[in-house]
C-alpha cells in the first residue's frame, strides 16, 4: 500500500492539466491519523452496517471520527502494515465505529487506524479519432443535427434521345430546439440543373453523357447546424443491356 506525501497547489494543478488516464488520486490532506485503537471483538461485519468494537485508544477520541474518513485495519500499530482499507459510515460511539460493509475477517487486538485524507478521482481524458486529447472542461456541447429524408442512396437514369433527367424533392427536419431549416445547397457533380437552382429545395438534374455521378445536398438550420446527404447517379445508354 502506497502512501503519498502532501503535494503543493502548483503540483496539483500540473496533475490536473496533464489529464492523465487511469485512476488518479489527489490527497487534499496528508495521512493524518485522527484516531487509533485496538479491535476488541474479532468478527465479520454483517448487513446493513458494519460495526467494529474497539478498546485501548492511543490517538484521538471517537468525536474526531467523521463520516467518509478512511479506516485502515492493521496487524501492527503501523499504518503501512494495513491489510484492509474502508470508509467510516455514520457516527462513532464510545465503543463502536461504523464502517462500510465488508466481508473481511479481522482479529482481536488488531489495530484500527483512521485518517482524515480526502481522495478525489480524476476524470480520464477523452481522445478522439485524430488523437486530440480533451479534458472534461474542453468538451463543448454538441447540438442536434438536421435530418434529411426522401432521397434514395442511388438512382439509375437511362439516356433517351441523348438526355436523362431526375426530379429530386427532399425534405429536411431541424432537430435542434426551436430551429428551422434555412439553407439548401446542391453540388450536382458535373450534371446540369434543368429546373430550380443550386440553392433550391427541389431541383431537376439532367445528364447528357453516360457515366457515374456523385450528387450532394447540404442543409443548414437557423442555429447554424448543418447536415449533408450524398447520392450516386448512374447514367446508362438506352441500349444498355447490363453488365457482362
Amino acid at each position: 500500500m502506497v502512501f503519498l506525501s502532501t503535494i503543493t497547489t502548483t503540483e496539483q494543478d500540473s496533475i490536473r492539466a496533464g489529464g492523465y488516464g487511469g485512476r488518479l488520486y489527489l490527497l487534499h490532506h496528508p495521512n493524518t491519523i485522527v484516531f487509533q485503537a485496538q479491535i476488541e471483538i474479532g468478527a465479520s461485519p454483517s448487513a446493513p452496517s458494519a460495526s467494529i468494537y474497539y478498546k485501548n485508544v492511543t490517538a484521538g477520541t471517537y468525536t474526531d471520527i467523521l463520516d467518509g474518513y478512511t479506516v485502515y485495519l492493521s496487524s501492527t500499530p503501523s499504518i503501512r502494515d494495513a491489510y484492509y482499507a474502508t470508509r467510516v459510515r455514520g457516527s462513532a460511539t464510545t465503543s463502536t465505529i461504523n464502517v462500510q460493509q465488508t466481508d473481511v475477517q479481522f482479529s482481536v487486538d488488531d489495530y484500527i487506524i483512521i485518517t482524515n485524507d480526502v481522495r478525489l478521482t480524476a476524470i480520464p481524458p477523452r481522445v478522439d479519432y485524430t488523437g486530440a486529447v480533451y479534458r472534461d472542461y474542453d468538451i463543448s456541447f454538441r447540438r442536434l443535427l438536421p435530418v434529411i429524408n426522401n432521397l434514395d442512396s442511388a438512382y439509375v437514369l437511362v439516356l433517351n434521345g441523348g438526355t436523362a433527367s431526375l426530379a429530386l424533392s427532399p425534405t429536411a427536419t431541424a432537430m435542434d430546439s426551436g430551429a428551422t431549416i434555412t439553407s439548401w445547397s446542391w453540388d450536382v457533380g458535373g450534371l446540369a440543373i434543368a429546373s430550380g437552382s443550386a440553392t433550391s429545395q427541389n431541383i431537376t438534374i439532367e445528364a447528357t453523357t453516360a457515366g457515374y455521378y456523385h450528387v450532394r445536398l447540404t442543409v443548414i438550420d437557423s442555429n447554424g447546424n448543418s447536415q449533408w446527404r450524398a447520392i450516386n447517379i448512374f447514367v446508362v445508354d438506352e441500349n444498355f443491356s447490363g453488365l457482362d
